[in-house]
């Protein structure tokens, strides 16, 4: 699920998902984000992982959640923003997630070309996502005028 509507930006959130949710044993053989539960239906998030596997898998899931609810709470507040404030959040959300687009791939790269790499901006990206979402509550709940 991607926030940007960047390509460049999309892609790098598909592929972080993706290498986070594939196998270790196997390579990538499609680029997609959407949840693989047939597959990997067995693994328990609600226990600690061990397995790169399980570690990739619980993080792609809990990425695509995060996701979701940034996209979510995004969407709600530029609905009930007026016009001038949709095109100043607009730029907001284009920034942060270039920003953490930039600084996953950096994190990434301390690992590249290892099976922790995907793992790692994935892990990035949700903290950073987080982050917004707490950014956009906060504003959301502050009081008129501060």
């Amino acid at each position: 699920m991607a926030i940007m509507k960047s390509a460049n930006g999309t892609f790098k959130r598909v592929l972080a998902t993706t290498l986070i949710a594939a196998c270790c044993a196997g390579g990538v053989t499609t680029v997609s984000a959407a949840p693989q539960s047939d597959q990997f239906s067995d693994i328990d998030c609600s226990k600690e992982q061990e397995s790169m596997l399980g570690m990739k898998v619980c993080a792609g899931r809990e990425l695509a959640k995060t996701e979701k609810e940034l996209k979510a709470q995004r969407q709600k507040m530029l609905k009930a923003a007026d016009k001038d404030m949709r095109k100043s959040m607009n730029k907001w959300f284009k920034a942060s997630d270039a920003y953490a687009d930039a600084m996953c791939e950096v994190e990434g790269q301390r690992y590249a070309g290892g099976s922790m790499q995907g793992l790692v901006i994935g892990v990035c990206l949700n903290g950073e996502y987080g982050r917004q979402l707490k950014e956009l509550k906060d504003l959301e709940n502050r009081p008129e005028g501060s």
